[in-house]
Formats: structure tokens, sequence, C-alpha cells
């Protein structure tokens, strides 16, 4: 995770060589997000950061049920396909690296097949391996001066007791919940508001969530 946020942090700096910015990322994008920001403050650059949003991150934490977890984004990826399916297609292809691994569950899971070339599956794909790879080595460590959290009413799961979990990494913590679920609050009019709200017109606190 640290190699891959100094990775987009240098290419942040390459397109934006001055002036302000604010950082977001959604789901696993969320740790990602914090640990640019971290970086970038450990390189003193961090006035440069207006705010830092994760959108229904993960907890705070290495996952325990990481497995469980990719059987999840995996089984959304292809909701045609049962989850015992994909249980059985990740463990066919657990020993294969991620390019490789990708392109073998696209090939079993795919609609089109195999031998079909279905390049939006792919693309899922190898974010979703290389997301899993990097949180299963990811420890939590540093804190910022501020980071808000933006979470759906419909608990993802692996993000339960989120806003908690993120307290002791910003020493002030917004959470702000919004309607809808893992993807649908995307698009909802509450979070195009709490987005383009200026960070310190909210109160900086958890709720607990």
């Amino acid at each position: 995770m640290q190699a891959l946020a100094r990775s987009y942090l240098a290419r942040i700096r390459a397109a934006h060589p001055t002036g302000r910015y604010t950082l977001a990322g959604w789901c696993l994008g969320g740790p990602l997000a914090y640990e640019i920001a971290l970086q970038a403050h450990a390189d003193g650059e961090g006035d440069r950061i207006d705010d830092v949003i994760l959108l229904d991150p993960p907890r705070a934490e290495t996952p325990t049920n990481s497995h469980d977890i990719l059987i999840t984004h995996i089984h959304n990826a292809c909701p045609h396909q049962t989850r015992s399916i994909v249980v059985e297609a990740l463990a066919a292809t657990e020993q294969l690296g991620i390019p490789e691994r990708a392109a073998a569950l696209v090939a079993r899971l795919g609609l089109a097949g195999p031998g079909s070339s279905d390049y939006p599956l792919l693309g899922q794909m190898l974010m979703r391996l290389g997301d899993h790879a990097a949180m299963d080595s990811w420890r939590p460590t540093g804190q910022l001066p501020h980071l808000r959290l933006c979470l759906p009413q419909a608990v993802t799961p692996g993000s339960e007791n989120a806003g908690e979990s993120w307290r002791s990494h910003a020493a002030a913590l917004t959470v702000t919940v919004v309607p809808g679920d893992h993807e649908s609050m995307l698009t909802s009019e509450e979070l195009h508001r709490a987005l383009t709200a200026p960070c310190d017109s909210h109160p900086h606190q958890a709720n607990g969530r």
C-alpha cells in the first residue's frame, strides 16, 4: 500500500506541481488516499492538502477476513454467478499471479465465457485483486490533521464501525452518513453536498459508524 501511495503521489506532483488539492478514495481507495496524505505530510507538503475524504472505506486495520471480503467483491462483479461458483473459481486460481488470475477469473465467471474478451470485467478483476493484495499487508500508522468519512446507511460488510476504527488516525474526524449502499451512495445528492461543503463547516467528531 505504501509503495502504491508513493507512486500515486508522484503522479499527483507531476500533474499538479503547485497549489492545493483534495484527496478522496472510495472503498479500498480510502486507505490509499490516507496513505498518500500521510506521505505528503511526511515530505513537508501537508499544507497543500485541503481535505482527505474516504468514501465507505474498510476499517482502519488489517482485515482478518480478507478472503471472505474478496469473495464478496468478486461476486459483486459477477452477480450472475452463485457465490459457491465464485468460491470455486478463486480456489482454482489461487496460485496464479494477479494478471493471470484476473484473466482466468474472467474466463470462468464472465458472461461471455472462455475465449471471449471482456475487458471491462478484466479491469474490475485486476483492480479488485490488486487492492486486496495491498490490503492484506497494510498496517495503518500515523495521524492526519483532519479526515472525513462518508458512509452509506446500508452498512457494507467489512466496514462495520468504520468511524470508530479511523478515530485514532485523525486529530479531527468527521463522519457523514448518506442514503444508499456501497455503490448507490455515489449518486446521492447528500453525498454531493457533503463533498462540496468546506471542510471547516463540519463538526469534527465521529458518530460511531
